[in-house]
């Protein structure tokens, strides 16, 4: 939860909307989209191999949703400089 929330701050504070970037404008909603998405998960219940995979099924999601919710709003690749550790 605080990486989605570090995430949103920082690209609220360098991805600032201009009259040319409109689209650029985040709020609440945005990151409530993600915690939607992230709590329809249903986890594998088992040993230490299914905690394995249920972390790496949380982590690909995450990243999943937090693209599909902020980076598909960016529509240059310079834009998408802020975002580029989860592609």
């Amino acid at each position: 939860m605080t990486g989605t929330l570090d995430l949103y701050r920082e690209l609220k504070k360098k991805l600032i909307a201009t009259p040319v970037r409109a689209h650029c404008t985040f709020n609440l909603h945005d990151l409530s989209r993600v915690f939607a998405s992230l709590s329809l998960l249903s986890l594998p219940r088992g040993g230490a191999t299914c905690l394995r995979t249920a972390e790496l099924s949380v982590v690909r999601l995450w990243s999943h949703e937090v693209a599909r919710t902020f980076a598909d709003r960016l529509l240059t690749s310079e834009g998408n400089t802020p975002l580029n550790f989860v592609y």
